[in-house]
């Protein structure tokens, strides 16, 4: 059966977050869903999922700039009895199809360093590898957005990775975008270098 990547209204968008975003990821890094419906409303914010008949196989919520220039992928989650197929790589495969003038986009993966315990460590690895297959590539930048700690990762359409400043910059500014610069300075930390992978 052929798979399908649509673009959620925000209604299906809705109903992903309440039953399967809010369950996917931890709660620091959860967004309330006015926030999310608001930046869509704004054009700053698209939803996606992918189908295969009627079967939801995973989402991926985009936060961009106006110009669709700097993008985040803000939550990327494949459903859990379909991981291991392949799904999330053809997923991220043919996102680019929906924005063919983005020169690529930001990823945040969960912090090695600071996992909780060895199980929790080995989980974020592989979600590294997951995301390097896919052909992002780590960079060594560290944030702490709130409580949520993260490492950025970066896809590029172009073939020539951004510098490591460029991609702070780019993180910056949609985190500007989402939260105020009055919040970045509270609630925002990046560093580089801090550990090594």
């Amino acid at each position: 059966m052929e798979k399908r990547i649509c673009k959620l209204s925000l209604a299906e968008g809705k109903k992903i977050y309440y039953d399967k975003l809010l369950k996917d990821f931890p709660a620091c890094e959860v967004k309330p869903w006015a926030k999310i419906e608001q930046f869509t409303k704004d054009g700053l914010y698209e939803m996606f999922g992918m189908w295969e008949g009627d079967d939801l196989l995973a989402y991926g919520f985009v936060a961009m700039d106006v110009q669709k220039k700097n993008m985040l992928m803000d939550y990327f989650a494949v459903n859990k009895n379909c991981r291991g197929k392949g799904y999330g790589q053809y997923f991220l495969a043919h996102l680019w199809e929906i924005y063919p003038k983005a020169e690529g986009m930001v990823f945040e993966v969960e912090d090695v360093a600071e996992a909780e315990n060895e199980q929790e460590k080995n989980l974020r690895e592989r979600r590294i590898r997951f995301y390097e297959k896919a052909g992002l590539q780590i960079y060594p930048i560290h944030t702490k957005v709130y409580d949520a700690c993260y490492q950025l990762m970066f896809f590029c359409r172009t073939g020539k990775m951004p510098a490591t400043e460029e991609i702070i910059e780019s993180y910056k500014a949609l985190y500007q975008m989402m939260i105020g610069t009055e919040k970045m300075t509270k609630y925002m930390e990046i560093t580089m270098e801090k550990y090594d992978l």
